[in-house]
This record gives structure tokens, C-alpha cells and sequence, in this order.
């Protein structure tokens, strides 16, 4: 019991970290897209497996996400980065300036690489 608390406690101040104005403000704009079966409680954890980020930029761009090419339930590490990937491409495609942005940063959980994608994908949907 007392490991159990010791683990909620470390998964509360995580949150709490991840929680920055930033970070918030990514997760209420996606939120606020409405997209079926999506709700953001926490950013860097949700993006990890690249499929958020893929429904996003589909929500921002209807029919830039070449489904059959992800995997909507990637079963291992590189299914996940394999997403990343394809989502990162989809962003240079955009015209999305992503120096140093790879798939390990969305897995590992690079705030500062996440960030730049998100920031330049709600910039491209409010501009």
C-alpha cells in the first residue's frame, strides 16, 4: 500500500510539472477541436505513440493523414516512432520548420521538440 501511494504521488507531481502554460494551452486547443474519441489530459504522455498527432493534423488538414500507411494501434516502440515519422514528414510538408524534431523526441517525451510541432500546427489551423 504504502509503495502504491508512493507511485500516485510520483505520477501527481509529473502531471504537475508537465502542466505549464504552454503546455495547457496545446491541450485545450486540441481538446477544443473535438475530435471523435480524443481528449488530452496530458500532452507529452499522449503523444508518445504518434497517433494523437496524427488525428490532429487529419483534424487540422482533412485527408493529409495517409492512414494505411500508420498504425492506429501500434503494438511496440518503433510502430510508435514509425508514426512519428510519418507525422513529422506530414509537417515538413506543411511547411512546418522542425530542425532537430525526430520521432524519438515524441516518444522520449522532448517537451521543448513536441511544442515546436504543436505550436506550428495551431498556428497553421488559426492562420
Amino acid at each position: 500500500l504504502e509503495a502504491l501511494n508512493k507511485q500516485l504521488e510520483d505520477i501527481m507531481q509529473e502531471e504537475a510539472q508537465d502542466n505549464t502554460r504552454e503546455i495547457r494551452t496545446m491541450q485545450l486547443w486540441i481538446n477544443s477541436l473535438h475530435i471523435k474519441g480524443v481528449y488530452v489530459n496530458n500532452l507529452i504522455r499522449d503523444v508518445k505513440d504518434g497517433v494523437l498527432t496524427l488525428k490532429v493534423l487529419d483534424r487540422v488538414e482533412p485527408g493529409i493523414v495517409k492512414w494505411k500507411k500508420a498504425h492506429v494501434k501500434p503494438s511496440n516502440k518503433y510502430r510508435c516512432m514509425e508514426n512519428s515519422v510519418l507525422a513529422i514528414n506530414i509537417g515538413k510538408a506543411m511547411d512546418f520548420v522542425l530542425l532537430g524534431v525526430g520521432p524519438m523526441d515524441f516518444y522520449n517525451g522532448t517537451r521543448k521538440m513536441i511544442l515546436t510541432f504543436y505550436w506550428q500546427l495551431m498556428r497553421y489551423h488559426t492562420l
